[in-house]
């Protein structure tokens, strides 16, 4: 047997585990090309943890990136993603193909989301659904992605840290009507982000709070604390949900 040879037995004899790491540390599609090297690593792939799909990597087949990461989330057997990155520079995809990778990215428990959008200069509706842990600088990320944008929904992010845009998004100003945050727990990065889209988005007319397990006195000060803020549109009205107080349109 050539030194070669035992080399590449000692490699495909690691554990799944180890190869299923080795593979994370790579972009997505040259961790997918390992499957055609033999049976033992057909399926190795399906267990990375940090998913790199990114149409930069990709030279042939950019028509195809949309059926490429659908193919990909729906053959990911990881039982959580540390992280999930999505880039598209090249490449022009539906608007409700990167909200469902993001629901499927979610579906898979990620612990981190790093998403590089495209224009969407059509998009006018999006909810995310699911509970997941990201950066605020995703929905930022989407509010400048979107001119056109007249709503949209999320249920509260788990990362603590809020930074406020350079400059207000081109939606905030002209054409986001309504938002829904759900599960919010009051926190000091939600109050700045709800006093952000409150000062700043002069055609919005409802913004919709639901609570998710608070304390009496933390959602009455919660919402004491909403009605204070400015509001750059004088017909926005607050929905406040809460196990303990609920107010409409005040």
């Amino acid at each position: 047997m050539s030194w070669r040879s035992k080399n590449e037995d000692r490699l495909s004899s690691l554990p799944e585990e180890i190869l299923s790491h080795i593979l994370s540390l790579m972009p997505t599609s040259f961790a997918v090309r390992t499957s055609i090297l033999s049976k033992r690593w057909k399926h190795c792939w399906r267990m990375i943890t940090n998913l790199d799909l990114n149409d930069y990597y990709l030279v042939y087949n950019l028509k195809c990136f949309s059926k490429y990461v659908d193919r990909v989330l729906e053959h990911c057997k990881a039982s959580q993603l540390k992280s999930f990155k999505l880039g598209l520079f090249r490449t022009s995809v539906q608007k409700s193909d990167v909200a469902k990778w993001i629901n499927e990215a979610i579906r898979l428990n990620v612990c981190e989301l790093d998403i590089h959008l495209p224009k969407f200069p059509n998009l006018k509706h999006l909810e995310l659904k699911g509970s997941f842990k990201s950066p605020w600088i995703l929905v930022t990320q989407i509010l400048e992605s979107s001119p056109e944008l007249e709503h949209l929904c999320f249920e509260e992010l788990e990362d603590n840290s809020w930074i406020e845009p350079e400059s207000v998004p081109t939606c905030m100003v002209s054409n986001l009507r309504t938002m829904k945050i759900t599960k919010c727990k009051g926190r000091k990065c939600d109050i700045q982000f709800l006093e952000y889209i409150l000062g700043n988005s002069e055609v919005l007319k409802t913004i919709t709070i639901i609570c998710g397990s608070m304390r009496m006195k933390d959602e009455m000060e919660m919402y004491a604390r909403l009605l204070k803020f400015p509001r750059a549109s004088r017909f926005c009205g607050i929905h406040f949900v809460g196990k303990w107080l609920s107010s409409i349109g005040k």
